[in-house]
C-alpha cells in the first residue's frame, strides 16, 4: 500500500496561557451509538481512530488516496510539554485515543492540530471532535530519514479539534515487552496509553542531547522506556526494576513507552 511522507513537526496551534478555561457547555455534532459501526459496516464513516488505523476495518481508506477523515470523539491522553532536547523541538505532540477504548489501533498522535477554543488550555481527559484531519502513515521524515521496510509513523495531521466535554483518558492497555519488540503486534499500540508490569531495564542510556532511554528487551529494535514526556531520570534515578510502567507508545525506528509523570511509575 502506498504511504505518504510527512515532514515531521510538533507545533501545536493552541493560543493559551494560565489555567484551563474550557467551556462548561459541550459542543456536540455527534452522539455515540447513533452512527453505523465503522468497524463492522463498510457503509459507515471511519469516524473513530481504530476504524482507519486497523487494517481489518471495512471502512479503512488508503491514506494516499483518501487521507481526510473526521473523528467523532477523541480523548487526549498526553500533551508533550517536556522538551527533553531543550531546543524547543522536542515538545508539542498531542496523543489522543478513541473515547473509553483501549482496543488495538485506537490511538494516534496529532500533527499541527488547531484545538478550539483557542483561549483554553487542553489537558488529558479533554474530548475533542476532530475535523478535516489527514491520516498518514509516514515511512519517511523529511529527506534524510527513512524507516525500515514495512514500518511507519501514523499521524493525524492538520485536524481542527472542537472541544466537546471533559472526561478521563481510557484505562491503559496491558502489553508486554515482547509485544512491543514485534512490529506487527507493537504497531497496534502506537499513540496509545499502555501498561507494562514487572519491568526490567537492562541499562539507561543518554544520547548526549537530552534523550534518555532504557531498553526493556534485547535486539536492534528493542522497545525502551523513554523520557519524551517527563524527566525520567529525576523520577527513577538509577533504578532498573519496576512493578509497573504506564505511558504512551511512540515510534522512531523502534517502539518506546513514554511515562507522563512520576505517577506512571510504580516501584
Amino acid at each position: 500500500m502506498a504511504r505518504t511522507a510527512l515532514v515531521f513537526g510538533i507545533s501545536v496551534l493552541v493560543a493559551a496561557c494560565g489555567a484551563s478555561t474550557r467551556p462548561g457547555d459541550p459542543k456536540s455534532t455527534f452522539t455515540p451509538g447513533e452512527e453505523t459501526d465503522c468497524l463492522t459496516s463498510a457503509s459507515a464513516e471511519p469516524n473513530r481512530i481504530a476504524c482507519q488505523r486497523n487494517p481489518q476495518s471495512p471502512t479503512r481508506r488508503d491514506p494516499a488516496a483518501q487521507p481526510t477523515m473526521n473523528v467523532g470523539r477523541a480523548v487526549v491522553v498526553a500533551i508533550d510539554n517536556y522538551d527533553e532536547t531543550r531546543d524547543g523541538k522536542g515538545r508539542g505532540a498531542v496523543y489522543v485515543q478513541d473515547v473509553s477504548s483501549s482496543a488495538p489501533y485506537s490511538g494516534v498522535s496529532l500533527y499541527r492540530p488547531t484545538l478550539l477554543p483557542a483561549s483554553s488550555t487542553p489537558a488529558p481527559g479533554d474530548v475533542f471532535e476532530l475535523i478535516g484531519g489527514k491520516y498518514q502513515e509516514n515511512t519517511t521524515i523529511g529527506t534524510t530519514v527513512t524507516f525500515p521496510a514495512g514500518q511507519y509513523l501514523p499521524q493525524l495531521a492538520y485536524a481542527t479539534g472542537n472541544f466537546a466535554f471533559e472526561y478521563v483518558p481510557p484505562a491503559p492497555a496491558e502489553v508486554t515487552p515482547a509485544m512491543l519488540a514485534n512490529w506487527e503486534t507493537g504497531k497496534q499500540y502506537i499513540g496509545m496509553l499502555v501498561k507494562l508490569t514487572n519491568v526490567r531495564v537492562s541499562k539507561w542510556e543518554d544520547d548526549g542531547k537530552g534523550r534518555v532511554t532504557g531498553d526493556i528487551a534485547s535486539g536492534a529494535s528493542a522497545p525502551a522506556i523513554s523520557n519524551e514526556l517527563m524527566d525520567i531520570q529525576g523520577a527513577v534515578g538509577s533504578r532498573t526494576s519496576f512493578a509497573s510502567v504506564t505511558g504512551v507508545v511512540t515510534y522512531f525506528f523502534s517502539l518506546k513507552v513514554a511515562p507522563r509523570s512520576a505517577a506512571d511509575i510504580a516501584f
